[in-house]
Formats: structure tokens, C-alpha cells, sequence
């Protein structure tokens, strides 16, 4: 085994360990900052596949598989926002989540204060794991088929980003129905 394989094994590993880790975990729900992270995702997917990649030699197979992917992507991030368990804020978490954003050089009153915090627990561990397999079986499959934008670091980071944008418009849809039933 070479040493290139040990690395990305072990990171790998961590990787899916800190997701795991995250799942469990409660995180304070801010929309726009969810918003950012999927943009930011499939910002840099799309700079790497058009580094990687000539636009030349995608073909309809690759966008076929790209598509699969993607709707795939955003149907598992669906019943992540639909599995995910909300609480209220607590005042301490709230207080930390405000020296957060003053760290990061916004104001409380600039960054929306979320109101609820979520964790999707030992069902989103499951579904990021079957999500990680289906990806890898996609990747070989379509590695096979002669796809060449299927296998590239961008379209990995698209197929995360549409997972995220899927799991953002179930919260943002919970979060507005819970306001109007508290209202």
C-alpha cells in the first residue's frame, strides 16, 4: 500500500468521523449561513471541474450521471431536514453563538440570531454513510462507463452542496411554521 493511500484513507476516516461526530451534536440553525456553506461548496466544485476539466470532453453521460447525483444529493438532504430534531436556543448557547459571530466580524444585530438549534442524531450518521456509498458506488459505476466528470473533487463538492441546499429549504420550511405556530 502506498504511502498516498494511507493518507487519503486516514483522511477519509477523520472525515466521516468528525460528520458522525457533528450529527450528534446540537448546532445552533442559521439560514444564511447554511445558504453560504452550500453556495461556497458548489462555487469551488464548479472552479475545480473548470481547472480539471475541458469542456470539451464532458459528455451527456457525464451530465446524466451529474444529474442522478444531484437529485439524489438533494433528496437525501430532504429527509435529513425532515429527520433533524429542533430545540429552542438556550440563552448560553445563544451567547455563545453571539461571541461566534462577533469573532467573524459581524455584529449580533448584522448575523439573524437563530432560535432554534437541530441535530439530525443516530439517523443522520446512517443516512451521511449511506449517502457516502451510493456516491462511491456511483463513482465506480460511472468511473467504469468511461465519465470523467463524475470523478473529479468538484463534482463532489457540487453533489454536497445540493445535499446542503436540500436540508436548508426543509429548515428554513420548519423553522417559518414554527414561528407561525408560536405567533
Amino acid at each position: 500500500m502506498s504511502y498516498d493511500v494511507v493518507i487519503r484513507t486516514v483522511l477519509i476516516v477523520l472525515v466521516v468521523g468528525w460528520i458522525c461526530y457533528r450529527q450528534t451534536q446540537w448546532r445552533a440553525v442559521a439560514i444564511p449561513a447554511m445558504w453560504r456553506t452550500a453556495l461556497l461548496f458548489a462555487v469551488i466544485g464548479l472552479v475545480q471541474i473548470g481547472g480539471t476539466t475541458s469542456l470539451g470532453t464532458i459528455s451527456a453521460f457525464d451530465l446524466g450521471v451529474m444529474a442522478i447525483e444531484i437529485l439524489i444529493s438533494l433528496a437525501v438532504g430532504v429527509v435529513m431536514g425532515r429527520i433533524a430534531h429542533f430545540r429552542p436556543m438556550s440563552d448560553q448557547a445563544l451567547a455563545a453563538w453571539k461571541v461566534k459571530a462577533g469573532s467573524r466580524g459581524r455584529s449580533a444585530a448584522d448575523a439573524m440570531a437563530p432560535i432554534v438549534e437541530s441535530r439530525t442524531g443516530w439517523w443522520g450518521i446512517g443516512l451521511w454513510l449511506v449517502f457516502i456509498a451510493v456516491r462511491i458506488g456511483m463513482d465506480v459505476w460511472a468511473g467504469a462507463a468511461g465519465s470523467q466528470l463524475a470523478v473529479t473533487v468538484g463534482a463532489i463538492l457540487i453533489v454536497v452542496a445540493a445535499n446542503r441546499a436540500g436540508r436548508t429549504l426543509v429548515f428554513m420550511s420548519r423553522i417559518e411554521r414554527m414561528r407561525v405556530v408560536a405567533a
